[in-house]
């Protein structure tokens, strides 16, 4: 019984953090998802912007100015 006991202590429990981790890595994965997400949805109703315009005739192109002042 002592064995059993003296090993479980020279164990390390699985949930020991070793080394130094910054916290903040994982905010910033998180946000980044988010703002993939939010980019593919923006795409989306973009996209069915287009599509709904077109279906009533309308163009969905940007004028050109005539004076640009970019050659």
């Amino acid at each position: 019984m002592l064995e059993a006991v003296a090993r479980s202590r020279r164990r390390r429990p699985c949930f020991d953090v070793q080394g130094s981790h910054d916290p903040s890595g994982i905010v910033f994965t998180m946000l980044a998802a988010l703002s993939g997400m939010e980019r593919e949805y923006i795409r989306d109703r973009t996209l069915e912007g287009h599509e709904s315009a077109r279906k009533r005739g309308k163009t969905t192109t940007s004028p050109t100015t005539p004076c640009s002042p970019w050659p």
